[in-house]
């Protein structure tokens, strides 16, 4: 299936998608928005967004339980959303200046680095997040997960998060917290190098390992 706008406009839906092959969802001018996340979607296939830099949000909802990741356009890309409620995710290398939004039914991990400007929302209860590419970038990150793994390389603010077996965050400046954090009855590593680590939030924490190299407020 390919789906074009020559124009600038918008790729909307009103009925779910069944795909069995590739597919290319398409603006030729913009920036323009590509909206498939509104109906339970079925694409087996492989879909392609382009063109660079015309798509400037994209929102997917794939139900398929071999759901892949678009190829996503090089350059342009302000919001990205992927709802895989029956798959596992693995993010490719990933650049964009607004939020990133994940829903998956399986583990979260990446194959790639992660830059993201605003807002990353992981939600994965019952499955493991690993996003640990030394060069990742978040701004503030939100995660339910059971065992999570974060990987910054620079500063790091946790917003609203709930992780039910295992928590480490390495991060090359410092770490902060925004919002709460349930991480009761497990152990959370935090590693910010010489950097501040300062958590005052009302969260919830079971046990702390914490480098002595930087200065700790939890």
């Amino acid at each position: 299936v390919n789906a074009a706008r020559g124009a600038s406009g918008n790729i909307t839906q009103s009925g779910s998608l069944t795909l069995t092959g590739t597919g290319t969802f398409d603006v030729q001018n913009g920036p323009s928005n590509i909206d498939m996340s509104t109906q339970a979607n079925d694409i087996a296939g492989l879909i392609t967004v382009g063109t660079a830099p015309n798509v400037q949000n994209l929102l997917i909802r794939n139900d398929n339980a071999a759901a892949a990741v678009p190829v996503l356009p090089a350059t342009g890309l302000v919001n990205l959303t992927l709802n895989f409620p029956n798959a596992a995710i693995t993010l490719p290398p990933i650049s964009i200046t607004g939020n990133l939004t994940v829903t998956a039914g399986g583990a979260v991990n990446d194959s790639g680095t992660i830059v993201v400007g605003g807002v990353t929302t992981i939600s994965n209860a019952g499955n493991t997040v690993v996003l640990d590419e030394a060069a990742n970038d978040f701004g503030t990150i939100r995660v339910a997960g059971t065992t999570v793994t974060l990987v910054d390389t620079n500063a790091i603010n946790l917003g609203i998060s709930i992780i039910t077996t295992a928590f480490t965050v390495t991060a090359g400046g410092a770490i902060t917290d925004t919002g709460v954090v349930n991480a009761d009855a497990i152990t959370t590593v935090l590693n910010a190098g010489a950097n501040a680590i300062t958590l005052d939030s009302a969260s919830d924490y079971g046990v702390f390992d914490v480098n002595e190299i930087g200065r700790a407020h939890v």
